[in-house]
């Protein structure tokens, strides 16, 4: 179960830092909101 669990959270790790450089365009309003348009949120179901 270890690895499956050090996996899971590699992947977590990952999703935060694409949710996060996304974050960066929508607060610059380059991008739709999360609530809007963007169906996957990874910061809300993480």
């Amino acid at each position: 179960m270890k690895k499956s669990n050090d996996s899971i959270l590699a992947v977590r790790k990952s999703l935060a830092a694409v949710d996060a450089y996304y974050r960066e365009f929508y607060e610059k309003d380059v991008l739709p909101s999360p609530d809007e348009d963007w169906q996957w949120t990874p910061a809300k179901s993480a």
